[in-house]
């Protein structure tokens, strides 16, 4: 009989120690010369009826074991779990301490559950809305904007300093090697007018074109497994420096930026559409904002695998924004990050932390109410995609129904339907004014649902038994 024990190692974080008796681990051994006797081929024999000892003789005894272990771990895992009602939230990690087909096998496993949440009390409780109302900072900012995409280029004969615009060609090395993904030519890289952390950033100043520098950095994880971590000797050549004359904000520039005569008209206009955009999104954002105000103040731990998972959903959002842009992935990933890769893979993590932290709430909403699906449910998730994407409802239905997707369908569909209760059960205060539209905005929860584009929904869940090299069970 498996016998197992397990540890909290934190409010998510399991290990399970499970003991497997010699007993199971010789059922699982002649279950595995069954198995590799239909693949042994030896002549005389049909597969599948080659003698056990002649199938052991020829993949040898490490093969057998192997093939044991492939056969076995599912169920004797599955079981342990079942022991102590444990249900991962993501593939387990899975670490082989003992097999022996005389004493037994010992395994090592460490997995995610769902932390648990104590949900707030709802009834009679007021929130206030979303932040609606203009001022003027905003509108000075729109206007420096607006005069930054003005700014005129001028190459300049002195070193380099912020907000330049720089033209390099960069070759990273490890040990003593180029690495492609980390080298470019013609490179145009903005300076940024912040001090930042990064390493290239700081060693840039004061170079001039036609001047050479040398720094060492360490690669993140935009540059996949095989690179990241690996540190680098990195060494740019500077060709072109160019600093960005911003005009004035004056007349000139409301008759050069606009339609207008006056900068004070100008501005005038900027707020007004300022003052709609904000009322707008003030609307569009409601539930998102329900959903972050309830959770503000709840303390639970986020599973880290829940948020690699979804920080690897958003890398391959950038993957393919890059594919459609023509870009390197990286070279892509540099541009949007203003050069600043470290800080921009750091927000990603941020960004998924509490994606995944508001579906948990959500969820735990869902089971709390004892939510389910209907038909009419999926339909109207379907549609409400189809509205965002500015897609026929039809088209997204035949992507969104498909065997590998209904998963992820219903659980975007039971959210929406966890927070429409939400939306319910509390009184909104300080409610922006109405606006007036053809259509209703579409309040999907940015925080909640998945990915901007495709699918629109978080993946189905990984299936919870352990990776290894034969099937699982």
């Amino acid at each position: 009989m498996v016998t197992s024990t397990v540890k909290e190692v934190s409010q998510t974080r399991r290990e399970l120690t499970v003991n497997v008796p010699a007993d199971a681990i010789a059922e699982a051994i002649e279950t595995a010369l069954v198995v590799l006797s239909q693949q042994v081929r030896v002549p005389g024999f049909r597969p599948g009826k080659v003698p056990t000892k002649l199938v052991r003789s020829r993949v040898g005894e490490q093969a057998v074991n192997d093939e044991a272990l492939r056969q076995g771990i599912n169920g004797w895992i599955g079981s342990a779990l079942e022991e102590h009602d444990l249900n991962p939230v993501a593939q387990p990690s899975v670490d082989v301490k003992s097999f022996d087909s005389a004493e037994g096998a010992e395994l090592e496993v460490v997995f995610d559950v769902l932390p648990v949440i104590e949900l707030p009390n709802l009834e009679g409780l007021e929130l206030d809305g979303p932040e609606w109302e203009l001022n003027d900072e905003e509108v000075d900012q729109a206007l420096e904007q607006l005069r930054e995409r003005f700014a005129e280029l001028e190459t300049v004969d002195r070193g380099v300093q912020a907000n330049d615009l720089v033209t390099l060609t960069i070759e990273g090395k490890y040990e003593g090697e180029v690495v492609p993904e980390a080298s470019a030519n013609d490179l145009v890289f903005q300076v940024p007018e912040e001090a930042s952390d990064s390493v290239m950033d700081t060693a840039i100043l004061g170079v001039k074109a036609g001047e050479s520098f040398d720094f060492t950095d360490t690669l993140g994880p935009e540059f996949g497994e095989r690179l990241a971590g690996k540190e680098l000797q990195f060494h740019c050549d500077v060709t072109e420096v160019k600093q960005r004359n911003l005009p004035d904000l004056d007349d000139d520039f409301a008759l050069t930026a606009s339609e207008f005569d006056t900068i004070a008209e100008l501005r005038e206009d900027l707020k007004d559409d300022l003052a709609k955009n904000k009322i707008a999104m003030a609307h569009a954002n409601r539930r998102a904002y329900v959903v972050a105000t309830l959770t503000e103040d709840l303390e639970y731990e986020v599973p880290e695998s829940l948020i690699d998972h979804e920080v690897r959903h958003q890398l391959n959002i950038l993957a393919s924004q890059a594919e459609r842009s023509g870009l390197d992935f990286n070279q892509f990933v540099a541009m949007a990050a203003g050069g600043d890769v470290e800080s921009l893979m750091d927000r990603v993590r941020e960004e998924a932390t509490a994606t995944v932290r508001a579906q948990l709430f959500v969820d735990a909403i869902a089971r709390e109410q004892d939510l389910s699906i209907e038909n009419e449910d999926l339909t109207a998730e379907v549609v409400a995609q189809a509205r965002r994407l500015n897609r026929d409802p039809e088209e997204i239905a035949k992507v969104m129904f498909a065997q590998e997707n209904v998963g992820a369908l219903v659980t975007d569909a039971l959210r929406r339907k966890a927070i429409d209760f939400l939306m319910d059960a509390v009184t909104i205060t300080n409610e922006p004014p109405a606006i007036e539209s053809e259509e209703p905005a579409d309040e999907t929860p940015v925080a909640v649902d998945g990915a901007p584009e495709g699918g629109e929904s978080e993946p189905a869940k990984e299936d919870p038994t352990p990776d290894n090299e034969g099937d699982n069970a």
